[in-house]
Order: C-alpha cells, then sequence, then structure tokens
C-alpha cells in the first residue's frame, strides 16, 4: 500500500475555513478527479470502500487526492476454497459514517459499488457548494430522518458557479435515493470533469472562452462569476481592508494586519493580494506551514513574483530548500531584474551547500546593483 505525507482533505477544509476562505474551484475538481479515477480503480479491483469521507482522504504534497483508510472495506465476489464469501467486516454491520454513508448502508442492507458512489457524491457536493447536501437550518439530517426521506429535493444551485451543467447532472445522480438510480461507475464523474476542462465556459463580458476551473477571464480579466456588480462591491471592500492590513504592518503591529486581511478573504476570498499579505505575515510569526498553503492558494489565482518569494523563504525555514530554489526561480523568470530575489536564490543555494553557485549569483546581483547591502553583507559571511 503506497504511503502519502500529507493532510486529510477535512483538515484542510477546516483550516481554510479558519482563514476565511474555500479551497479553488480548480483544487475542488481536481480533487474529484483524483477521487473518482481512485474509486474506478478499486471497484476493478472488487474492493467496496464503504467510508468514503474527507477525513478519509489525504492531499499530498503534490496536491493530489488519495483515497486511504480502506480498513473496514469489503472484497466483494472473492470466495475460499470452501464457497464462502470473503469480507472484512461482518455483513450486516453498520460500517462507516453516518454523515456519508448511503441510505441503503444506513439501513444495514447488502452493499454494493453504488453505496460508494453515494458517499462519492456527498464528498463531491461539499467540495463544490461548501455544505452538506442533506444539511439544513438544524444540522444534518438525523439518520432514521434520512432513511424514512425516500426522496429528497437537493439544491442544485450552489453548485453552479463552480461545476459545469454536466458535472452537476452527474452529482445529483450520484446523491439519487435508488442505487438502481445512480451511475454504474465513478468514471461518469472523472469524464464530466475532465470534459468540463476541455468545452470550458464563455466569460459573461467578453464571451472568451475559458477552461472551467478558471476564476477570471483569460482575456479581459474579469469574474467569470455571473453576479458581478456583488463580486465588485466584496473586491472593494476586501481591498480597503488590505490597505488597512499594511498600514498595520507597517506600523509594526502584526496581530491587526492578519486580522485585516482574513476580514479581507471573507469578503472576496480569490483575492489574491490579501493572501499574499497574510502568507507573508504569518511566516513573521514563525507559521511557516500555514504561509506556504496560503501562498499556494494566492499563486493559483495571481503568479505574482512577491508570492513566489514569500513562498521560497517560508520553505526554507521549513528546510524544503530544494522547493525553495524552485520557487525563487519563478519569481526571477516573472522578474528577472529583481536583484532581490537574485540574493535571495543566493541565499538558498547556500543552503544546499552549492557555495560556488551562490558566489556567482551574488556577483551578478554587484555588477547590477554595487551598493546593494544584502548581496555584500552575505558575501562577507561566505568569506
Amino acid at each position: 500500500m503506497e504511503y502519502v505525507d500529507g493532510q486529510s482533505l477535512a483538515e484542510i477544509l477546516r483550516h481554510s475555513i479558519s482563514l476565511g476562505h474555500w479551497i479553488s474551484r480548480e483544487q475542488s475538481l481536481r480533487y474529484l478527479a483524483n477521487l473518482a479515477e481512485a474509486v474506478i480503480h478499486a471497484h476493478a479491483s472488487s474492493i467496496l470502500h464503504r467510508d468514503i469521507k474527507p477525513e478519509n482522504v489525504i492531499i499530498s504534497r503534490q496536491d493530489e487526492a488519495k483515497l486511504t483508510d480502506f480498513g473496514i472495506a469489503k472484497i466483494e465476489s472473492q470466495q475460499d476454497g470452501f464457497g464462502r464469501t470473503n469480507n472484512q467486516t461482518v455483513d450486516g454491520a453498520r460500517t462507516g459514517t453516518c454523515e456519508y454513508m448511503s441510505p441503503e448502508q444506513l439501513n444495514g442492507k447488502p452493499l454494493d459499488y453504488q453505496s460508494d458512489l453515494f458517499s462519492l457524491g456527498i464528498v463531491a457536493y461539499l467540495l463544490l457548494s461548501k455544505r452538506h447536501p442533506f444539511c439544513h437550518h438544524s444540522g444534518l439530517f438525523s439518520i432514521s430522518e434520512l432513511i424514512s426521506h425516500g426522496r429528497w429535493p437537493i439544491d442544485r444551485a450552489p453548485l453552479g458557479e463552480i461545476a459545469s451543467d454536466s458535472v452537476v447532472d452527474v452529482v445529483l445522480k450520484l446523491l439519487e435515493f435508488d442505487p438502481k438510480d445512480r451511475p454504474q461507475s465513478a468514471a461518469d464523474l472523472l469524464g464530466a470533469i475532465r470534459s468540463s476542462e476541455v468545452s470550458g465556459l464563455l466569460c459573461p463580458h467578453c464571451g472568451a472562452p475559458n477552461v472551467h476551473v478558471a476564476v477570471f477571464c483569460n482575456q479581459c480579466g474579469r469574474s467569470l462569476r455571473r453576479d458581478t456588480s456583488t463580486d465588485n462591491r466584496a473586491r472593494g471592500r476586501a481591498a480597503a481592508l488590505t490597505d488597512e492590513g499594511v498600514a498595520a504592518s507597517e506600523a509594526g503591529n502584526w496581530d491587526l494586519a492578519v486580522a485585516k486581511y482574513k476580514t479581507a478573504l471573507l469578503e472576496d476570498g480569490t483575492y489574491a493580494r490579501a493572501l499574499g499579505n497574510l502568507g507573508y505575515a504569518l511566516s513573521r510569526f514563525g507559521r511557516y506551514d500555514e504561509a506556504v498553503v496560503v501562498l499556494d492558494r494566492a499563486i493559483r489565482l495571481e503568479e505574482h513574483p512577491l508570492c513566489y518569494d514569500y513562498r521560497a523563504f517560508a520553505l526554507s525555514k521549513l528546510l524544503r530548500n530544494e522547493e525553495a530554489l524552485s520557487s525563487i526561480d519563478k519569481a526571477i523568470a516573472i522578474s528577472p531584474q529583481n536583484v532581490n530575489y537574485m540574493v535571495s536564490r543566493a541565499h538558498i543555494l547556500l543552503l544546499l551547500g552549492r557555495r560556488n553557485d551562490a558566489m556567482g549569483q551574488l556577483k551578478q546581483v554587484l555588477e547590477l546593483d554595487p551598493g546593494n547591502t544584502r548581496a555584500s553583507d552575505l558575501r562577507s559571511r561566505i568569506y
């Protein structure tokens, strides 16, 4: 079994909420595609997972979703030498986590692959809408209430801003009460996601085609959301709060700065400038792991060289120096004449033990900017 180094999806979602934003639509769709592939593979191997939920999904350092914890999985249609079915758990026993169980699983009925697909549908709905599909004002439905409903209305609207119609259609089919009404395979979800990535959507302002996971139009740069008046007001409030955060940081009040940036992200979770500044502020507090997560989010929205620079610093503090070098190289690729990024690169090269390369980088800096004190100080430390 593969060892996966990372955090659970549940932890990442809780952390995202604490920072005032949700994971990006690109991440949501990528994670769902990864999970669909995992379920396809498990079912092809005659394995019924029976406990698909965010806690059992690990997000690797490569930002891929891995389905884990097959501890209560059932091997379907495999028999021992006496013709008996080989199950890892006792048939008829209710296993799994109630909030992510299918109706037949809640009823203790025999399960097939469609039960896993129902659980996958709940995770999909959660990722795309930020809430559980069977959640109302008082919280989750009780088990008995969910079983007794038979059929229930599921709100389609929250899915529409992130996913294409074809993806939404499949997610809602996964959540059908009757297993016979659900898709036969997770391949339906994977195919819809892959199709949406290719077909994309049209910008409501200029009509340009965009991949469906895009946040802003690649032609006019405006938001791909439909309610742009609301977006513009939220962006304006986020910008003002970010300005207040910058002023607080310049005055040395980093606690207030962090609070302002987080409040800005509650207004507009896609405001890259607030994310970048928050990542830098978290680094100031030594919260380097959190800083990397936030800066990754900022970079996905806007590849700003400063975010790559801040990210390189945080990674170097975590002793992830090869990743730090890659990050600062991206900053330099965007802004090749920025000597500060070059000095940062020299410092990372030293951390990697590449003294000669670091000296060569500092020489280049001092040729471009003879009075650069950072470069001079670092060179004197090497000598």
